[in-house]
């Protein structure tokens, strides 16, 4: 069970109650700063063409594919390739202000923190209404 204690929160235990599917994943880091949340998810071996980074629902969906190593015969085989993905639901994010980068198998996505509204109510003239 799972409880919400951030705007950042995990999926996955949902997404294989619901589709009967084990679903492989990869490690990932969120880090909190004042102003922003940064997940950082390692892909080893994966290309930049084979991720794919959406935002539906406030649901972030992190997918990645990478390739099969399936040349010449193996005494052990631990890598394996293949489809991953991770999701998080999020909330309280700009999300026209979300930028990732993908470097030597890092891939940093920057989510800003959504900037509370402010709303100044103005006081209006008590004596005007006394007068009516």
């Amino acid at each position: 069970t799972y409880t919400v204690r951030t705007p950042f929160d995990f999926v996955e235990p949902f997404f294989r109650a619901v589709t009967g599917e084990s679903v492989r994943t990869f490690p990932v880091d969120v880090r909190e700063t004042e102003t922003d949340y940064i997940l950082e998810a390692d892909l080893p071996g994966v290309r930049e063409e084979d991720i794919s980074i959406d935002l539906e629902k406030n649901v972030l969906t992190i997918s990645a594919e990478r390739p099969e190593q399936a040349e010449g015969s193996y005494i052990f085989h631990e890598r394996t390739g293949g489809k991953m993905q991770r999701s998080f639901t999020i909330s309280e994010i700009d999300e026209a202000g979300i930028h990732a980068a993908f470097t030597d198998g890092m891939l940093k996505i920057t989510l800003p923190k959504e900037k509370p509204a402010r709303h100044k109510i103005g006081l209006s003239d008590t004596t005007d209404a006394d007068a009516e």
